[in-house]
């Protein structure tokens, strides 16, 4: 399947996160590109130039704010790819730069979405355990992840179809809140979880 890592452009440190994704790949037999990201100084004019339309992230306690910039960028970086799914006709995986497979990933059937990450979300220590057990989707509706969304969207596998139904939506989110079960079916990966993520999480985002 092909797959894809984003890394943020011109950041030597993504740069390095989204090498050590790839050599993950290779120890477990799977060739990961690396595609760099969308510029954040430039994805609020590229949001407008193409039609797309700006909500808002979500943040505690029911508080909104604007999206900001690099929000909007790492958008626009997944929606490319999404296209590329769509052109190639065949599911793709995509990784953020600081997912790194940490087990073989095998081919299984999915519809939509294939989520590879809930081994740390179960995790008590992660800082945000607690607020992802919130998430929970308690009527575990088959064909739907454990959380109603796609939190950090770091490690995934989508079909053409998933994409194509994300990219009729305009109006932008944040990409973990976009990517849902109102729109598309995610499943959580039902032969193991190998997909981790590193420390940085909250400076990444």
């Amino acid at each position: 399947m092909p797959s894809f890592v984003i890394h943020t452009p011109g950041d030597p440190i993504s740069e390095k996160l989204a090498t050590r994704c790839i050599e993950s790949g290779k120890e477990f037999g799977l060739s990961i590109d690396s595609v760099e990201g969308f510029p954040k100084l430039q994805a609020r004019n590229y949001a407008i130039e193409n039609g797309l339309q700006f909500g808002f992230d979500y943040l505690e306690y029911q508080q909104i704010r604007p999206l900001r910039d690099s929000q909007i960028a790492i958008f626009i970086a997944h929606r490319k790819l999404w296209s590329k799914c769509v052109a190639l006709n065949e599911p793709i995986n995509i990784f953020e730069h600081d997912a790194f497979l940490v087990a073989p990933i095998q081919r299984v059937e999915f519809k939509h979405v294939m989520n590879y990450q809930r081994q740390l979300w179960d995790d008590p220590n992660w800082v945000w355990h607690a607020k992802l057990q919130r998430l929970v989707d308690q009527e575990k509706n088959p064909g739907t992840a454990k959380y109603i969304c796609l939190p950090s969207s770091a490690a995934y596998s989508i079909t053409p179809s998933g994409a194509q139904k994300l990219l009729g939506i305009k109006n932008m989110l944040p990409l973990d809140l976009f990517v849902n079960k109102t729109i598309v079916e995610i499943d959580d990966y039902p032969l193991a979880w190998p997909i981790s993520r590193s420390n940085d999480y909250s400076n990444n985002k």
